[in-house]
């Protein structure tokens, strides 16, 4: 026989539902039966089996993404199909108590036709209907925290939709920021983890055969900026992190994998220096030469399309602090304006020049004819000033802005 009862139990989950299915054997059909197999009509969702005496018991974890892809739960014996129809609706029930097999006479002329039936069913249900990138991250276990940071920022539904471009971090880009484990990511604000997810999104499919050479800026879905550059050796890299596997294609768009968590954009270069509590100095050095001139305060803030990025070189709090001319914030509201803007222009370089992309050299800056050293040494990056005795060390690097890169040094640069 088919069995007796057929048991679906429904537990409430964090990430979702457990399904616990109940198939009862007999002695008889174990020694006559080599294989069972419970499959849910969801490729890449298989459940666990679990084997006892006289029954076989499969638990499958559903997020909510799924309950609508769910149309059937089957068991399937060597020679005997059973096909048992669970509708999403289900979900809201504890216990659900499925009818008895049909007889064992019936069964023998419908088994044909119920394999054929359930066979079809799971086929059109994974063939025809394409994976969408929520299908892909939900399936793929590489994904799992990003699909744990999906659910809880609600998500979800930007992802369907549209002919979209992801930027998907795997578990270890995750990792490497912190998040060690799917509970990781609700230790961070709902909105901020939305607006992370959304910088990782553009509005349009973007294959990397597309990108052209070199540095392109795009808008993202959070309405902040990614630099994009293909490099000269066909590596692809968005921000500071590197594409390891590129041109997943979707039903609704391309999944590019990425070595790290993206940082959302912070305004304009001007807002992330004003907002960074470690650059007061810096902040009060713009306010100071901002009436005599005006054109470094236009190209921190400027973001329109005909401007070009600028990289800055931010001396922090303490760098000015051990500098001999501007230790005090009375010092920088004492200083001679135009010297000033002469040692501010010294810090900022044309273009938005990633820590990865520094090499050894001299390297122009805005001050007219005046040029800094870059020494890199694995990951460390060191700058130096004409007038410096020793460079100065980049300490934190990569903070990317609407209209370029910040990297934090711990001196002021002398020209």
């Amino acid at each position: 026989m088919l069995g007796q009862i057929a048991r679906v139990n429904v537990f409430l989950h964090p990430r979702g539902i457990v399904l616990t299915i109940i198939k009862r054997i007999s002695v008889t059909e174990q020694q006559g039966c080599e294989v069972t197999q419970f499959r849910t009509g969801i490729q890449g969702n298989h459940p666990r089996l679990l084997y006892h005496p006289d029954q076989i018991t499969a638990c499958i974890l559903l997020v909510p993404a799924t309950y609508p892809l769910l149309r059937t739960i089957f068991v399937r014996k060597k020679h005997k199909p059973g096909l048992y129809v669970f509708k999403p609706t289900h979900i809201h029930r504890f216990s659900l108590v499925m009818h008895k097999a049909f007889s064992y006479l019936f069964c023998r002329i419908s088994a044909l036709f119920v394999m054929m039936l359930t066979v079809v069913s799971c086929q059109t249900d994974e063939d025809a209907s394409p994976k969408t990138i929520p299908d892909v991250v939900l399936e793929d276990p590489q994904f799992s925290i990003l699909r744990a940071a999906i659910t809880y920022a609600g998500v979800g539904d930007n992802l369907k939709g549209g002919n979209l471009t992801l930027f998907a971090p795997d578990n270890t880009a995750f990792q490497a920021s912190g998040f060690l484990d799917e509970a990781a990511v609700t230790s961070v604000p709902k909105d901020q983890l939305r607006s992370i997810l959304l910088y990782h999104v553009l509005s349009a499919g973007v294959n990397s055969a597309d990108i052209p050479a070199g540095q392109s800026q795009v808008e993202t879905a959070s309405r902040g900026v990614l630099y994009i550059n293909n490099a000269s050796n066909g590596t692809l890299f968005v921000n500071g992190a590197r594409v390891t596997r590129a041109n997943v294609q979707t039903a609704n768009g391309i999944i590019h994998v990425i070595d790290k968590v993206l940082t959302p954009s912070a305004g304009t270069t001007l807002q992330a220096i004003e907002t960074n509590p470690n650059l007061t100095f810096l902040t009060a050095a713009i306010r100071r030469i901002e009436t005599v001139n005006p054109t470094i305060t236009a190209t921190l803030s400027s973001t329109s399309a005909s401007s070009q990025p600028v990289t800055v070189l931010a001396p922090d709090d303490n760098a000015f602090r051990a500098s001999r001319t501007y230790s005090t914030l009375a010092s920088i509201q004492a200083a001679n304006p135009q010297a000033l803007a002469s040692v501010l222009l010294y810090h900022v370089l044309p273009g938005a020049t990633m820590s990865y992309q520094f090499q050894p050299g001299s390297v122009n800056t805005l001050l007219t004819n005046s040029r800094v050293v870059v020494n890199v040494s694995g990951s460390l990056i060191t700058v130096k000033g004409n007038g410096n005795t020793i460079p100065a060390t980049v300490r934190r690097a990569d903070q990317v802005t609407n209209n370029g890169v910040l990297h934090v040094i711990d001196q002021v640069l002398i020209p």
